[in-house]
């Protein structure tokens, strides 16, 4: 029997926010297959879910604190994670797609994801993300800001 199944999920946030290696390794034998999955019929892209499968659990393991399991399930929260990546992914194919240009305010306003999102999407920094949001926002209506 695999391990990684027998211990429980509050075991394995803990070793996680203890920084010990093996509650990632744990983390990963229990769900990187099934979100593996998920993923891939969300991107249909086997180098894309590769990545944001490996994101999803960098994520994952640096905000563990921002885990709430009454809220939900620890596969459900990374479940959150995948599928918000997935779909910055999408958006960001998208949008590179039809405009040669990755627009900030389209994928906050219109595709719904958080400014820090959208930052780990573009690999900028969260501030620049917001000046750039700031001002894409002030070229429609200078009268807002």
């Amino acid at each position: 029997m695999d391990l990684s199944l027998a211990i429980s999920n509050v075991e394995i946030v803990q070793l996680i926010k203890q920084k010990k290696p093996e509650g990632f390794r744990l983390l990963y034998d229990k769900y990187a297959r099934s979100l593996y999955g998920i993923i891939f019929r969300m991107v249909n892209d086997s180098v894309a879910t590769e990545k944001i499968l490996s994101e999803t659990f960098v994520l994952a393991t640096k905000g563990i604190e921002g885990y709430r399991p009454e809220r939900c399930t620890l596969f459900i929260w990374m479940l959150q994670i995948s599928r918000s990546l997935s779909q910055a992914h999408m958006a960001q194919s998208r949008v590179e797609k039809s405009q040669g240009h990755t627009s900030i305010f389209d994928l906050v306003f219109n595709r719904g994801f958080s400014v820090q999102a959208v930052s780990d999407l573009l690999l900028k920094q969260k501030s620049d993300c917001a000046l750039l949001f700031r001002k894409e926002l002030k070229n429609l209506n200078p009268e807002l800001l």
